[in-house]
Parts: C-alpha cells; structure tokens; sequence
C-alpha cells in the first residue's frame, strides 16, 4: 500500500519532514553562534596642525629635490670608480650610524670605511649634501671635519629627552622612534629605554609640581592601531586651594523635579521649556520601543499536533 493512499503514513512522513526542517535550522544557528564575529577595526584619525602639514610639504619637496640631484650627480672613489651620489651618501651615513654609541668621525675615517673622500676638494656635493642631511651632524672643530651621525629627534642624552618631550604638547613623539627596533636597529642613547619608564613613572604622580618640575614628566598614550606608545608632556595645571575645594564639595546638587525647580526659580528655564523638553523626551522613547517592536520577528503560531505510530502495526 503506498503512502499516498494511506493517510496515516502520509501524515507521519509529514511530520518527520518537518522534524528534519527543524533540526536544520538548530544546526544552521548554531554555527552561527558558534563562529566568532569578526571585530570592526579599529578606526583612527591624526589631528595634524596647519604648520606641521606646511612643513611635512616642505620636507617632502625637498626630498625630491635631493633625489632627483642625488640621481644624476656621480662621486668618484679612491679606487677611480664612480657611484650615485645617493648610494654614496647611504654607505657614508650607514657607517656612521653604525658607530658605537654614535661616536664621531674624521673625514679619514669615513675614508678608509667607505672608500670616499667626503673632503670638499674632491667630492664637493657630497660634502653639502652630507653637512645639509637631517641624519649628519657637523661637529665643531678647529678646521677639521668631523661627522657623526644624527638620531631621531636629536636625543643623545636624559636631559635631550625630557625637554624634547616636555615640548611635545600638540603632537606626541612616539616611542618607536627613540628606541631601538627592527627598523632602527640602534637607539638614540644607550639606557633611553629606562629614562623614558622614569619619565612616565613621575609622570603619574598627582601632587602640584612648578614648571621647572614638569621638565621631568611625560605621559603615554598607546595607539589602538599600531600598539606603539606616543609620549606627550603632562598639563601644568595648578590646584584650587583648600578652602575653595571644600566648599565646593559642601554644596548640594539638586536632582530630579528639585534640580528643575531650582533652574525655573533662577530663570534659566520656563516651565514651557521643561514640557517640550519632556514631550520630546516622551516621543524619543515611544519611537525607541516601536522600532524595537517592529524589528523583533513574529514567531508562527504552530498549531497542536497528534502523533501517533499505529502504522507500524499496518503490516501486522
């Protein structure tokens, strides 16, 4: 007997479809619920001033400018050969930033590291580029040239960091660039990493300090994107005195209908402007539960079923 003309097994083979129709959806959810939701990224905006992109421009074009120099202009070698004056100046910083604790050195020393004479007389335009570079610094001598190299900033030392950072009001100066890392193989100084600590530790400190006192503070912040610290200068905000502080924590806030009484009596509002304030208070959250209402679905109501295995003893 097929089942088409038996209706209890029509019936039953109705309700196991259904069964299995149910069971699918609970898998389906909970694989839904099962697999992690993924998390926004992370969304952050750089507040930069007017002055600071008017120089970033300036930097840039200049930049270029050396480049597009350093591209055509040929340095000889003491071996006779020639190479791009960039690749010159690379080597010629490369060796001095490579020098312990950023030690200075003698045009003759940087001559039998690289192989190029950075005297004026034979390789003039590596000269001026070199005593015109961010990463070079001339060191002062009786009619000798001395170079050493430049770190970020110009920090050498504790007393270089805490007024560097002590300026750093607006615009933080991340902790990457004085440190060593993968890019900076080399930190500014040896032991930055425990000054900048010691600066954030005072910087924590609450008491009331004067400006001189400031010098030796700094806050960090770490960036959500990057997880890199940006060390700022802590504000030198000065206390209320005692007296004033005590009482201000002596006077008693009105809340609620009191606190509405209170600004009705000293005239900062009407009583017309606390009911429109409480009617549009009322129509935002009448507005609220609606929305909330239509987005949750109806749930089907399912009729009461009778399931029955007598057709099991069909065969019988």
């Amino acid at each position: 007997m097929s089942s088409s003309k038996n209706p209890l097994k029509a019936a039953y083979s109705k309700v196991r479809e259904a069964e299995e129709r149910h069971a699918e959806k609970l898998r389906a959810k909970a694989a839904r619920t099962a697999a992690p939701a993924e998390r926004a990224p992370a969304y952050t905006k750089t507040l930069q001033a007017t002055k600071d992109k008017a120089a970033a421009r300036r930097k840039a074009l200049a930049q270029t400018e050396r480049a597009s120099v350093a591209a055509a202009v040929r340095v000889r070698k003491d071996d006779g050969g020639t190479l791009p004056m960039g690749k010159a100046l690379y080597l010629v910083q490369s060796f001095l930033q490579g020098r312990e604790r950023h030690a200075e050195a003698s045009v003759e020393q940087i001559r039998e590291a690289v192989g190029i004479n950075i005297d004026p007389g034979a390789n003039p335009q590596l000269h001026d580029a070199l005593t015109e570079s961010e990463h070079v610094e001339v060191v002062p001598a009786a009619g000798v040239l001395r170079l050493r190299y430049r770190p970020k900033h110009g920090v050498r030392d504790a007393a270089m960091l805490a007024a560097l950072l002590s300026r750093a009001v607006v615009s933080g100066v991340p902790r990457s660039e004085l440190v060593a890392t993968k890019e900076q193989p080399q930190a500014c100084y040896e032991g930055v990493e425990a000054d900048i600590e010691k600066l954030i530790r005072e910087g924590r400190r609450t008491e009331t300090l004067d400006a001189s006192q400031m010098l030796a503070r700094a806050v960090a912040i770490e960036r959500p994107d990057t997880r890199d610290r940006v060390l700022f200068a802590p504000t030198a905000a000065k206390q209320a005195p005692a007296g004033l502080r005590a009482a201000w924590a002596a006077v008693e806030v009105p809340r609620g209908d009191d606190l509405q009484a209170a600004l009705v009596q000293r005239k900062l509002l009407s009583k017309e402007e606390l009911e429109v304030r409480r009617a549009r208070k009322a129509a935002a959250i009448k507005a609220r539960e609606e929305a909330k209402r239509a987005a949750k679905p109806k749930r089907e109501r399912v009729g009461s079923r009778k399931i029955t295995n007598t057709h099991l003893d069909l065969g019988k």
